[in-house]
């Protein structure tokens, strides 16, 4: 949602919709070049309207009444857009002022993927004025790049609340949900925020490119419980654990919490905060407006062949959808097509 003048479209929303109604049409990147386009019956339900201009937006959320639009820029600020001056015919995006409603206080890297990158607002604002922000956080004095995994920054997963003008925040009322290990890459961070309609709110945390890293039963990083990277995270609206999760002190009595450091240590010990693991990195997801409960769709970026689009929610917890092992592999039309990637392989069907 990002283009090159810093302008917000709803062109963007168009084809995020448009790929979600084409469902898991999936091709491999590098053998295929034509042009993936949005049904015609489609794209005639959406207008392509500049609408705001907001420097390096990452990030934005409709509050529920409608009223406003807040916008996130990667270097730290939270913006608000009046719907109202949208809408406006007379106006163009020019006129569409942001106002500034925050600047995070906390260091942050910015080099690379790094920086402010997920935002949503809790589904009962203004009542519960809460904003949930996912960004970097230069914990330790450290943005630079190694291969050491004890060194780097972290992410940051927090709430926040809006003053009672609904247009500024608190700067003394964060409450800090859960921070990632320390990230010695500067990609793969993820970060989107949605809630479910089970109230719980849901946030992606890539795998911050921990391709050699391994638990301590030697299982890669992205395919651990014990670790949150790549990782679905389900909490509670205030930080806790929803009794549900797969991995809850009910469901597991040898899981921890792992929201001060990142991970517990052990593949015993499961983190409580994990929904769902295997994943690389899950950019974007999508709610599935229409479903009975809580499913959504997990865009999972992916490298030099597939690109996979992952479902999600009621049904899904506890699921390993095998990073390293299926990026490559996919089934279609009873056909195997699969690029080993030096583990068996687990495939897709479609």
């Amino acid at each position: 949602m990002i283009s090159s003048n810093n302008m917000i479209s709803f062109t963007a929303l168009a084809v995020h919709v448009g790929l979600l109604l084409l469902g898991s049409f999936l091709k491999p990147t590098s053998a295929y070049h034509e042009t993936l386009t949005v049904p015609k019956q489609y794209r005639q339900q959406f207008e392509e309207k500049p609408v705001t201009n907001v420097p390096s937006p990452t990030d934005m959320e409709f509050t529920p009444d409608g009223k406003y639009l807040f916008v996130t820029s990667k270097f730290g600020t939270i913006w608000r857009v009046s719907v109202s001056d949208m809408d406006d015919p007379s106006k163009d995006a020019s006129e569409a002022k942001p106002e500034k409603v925050f600047e995070l206080p906390h260091p942050m890297c910015t080099n690379g993927a790094r920086g402010l990158g997920g935002i949503a607002i809790h589904p009962d604002y203004p009542a519960k004025p809460h904003i949930y922000v996912y960004h970097n956080h230069d914990k330790y004095d450290d943005c630079a790049v190694s291969k050491d995994l004890d060194e780097g920054p972290v992410n940051r997963m927090s709430r926040w609340t809006l003053n009672s003008d609904l247009k500024s925040i608190d700067e003394d009322s964060e409450l800090v949900m859960f921070e990632t290990p320390r990230l010695n890459t500067q990609t793969h961070n993820s970060g989107y925020i949605a809630f479910g309609k089970d109230g719980y709110v849901y946030v992606t945390v890539g795998e911050a490119g921990t391709k050699k890293a391994e638990s301590t039963d030697g299982t890669p990083y992205p395919m651990a419980f014990d670790v949150m990277l790549g990782v679905v995270v389900r909490l509670t609206d205030d930080g806790n654990i929803p009794p549900t999760n797969p991995f809850s002190s009910e469901n597991d009595p040898k899981s921890v919490r792992c929201n001060v450091k990142g991970q517990s240590g052990s593949h015993k010990k499961p983190c409580q905060e994990i929904y769902a693991a295997g994943l690389r990195n899950p950019f974007r997801f999508a709610m599935d407006p229409n479903a009975d409960g809580t499913r959504f769709f997990i865009n999972d970026v992916g490298d030099a062949s597939w690109e996979r689009v992952l479902e999600g929610g009621d049904g899904h917890a506890g699921a390993q959808y095998g990073k390293f092992l299926c990026v490559r592999c996919l089934v279609l039309g009873g056909v195997s097509y699969c690029v080993l990637m030096g583990l068996h392989a687990v495939h897709d069907t479609l």
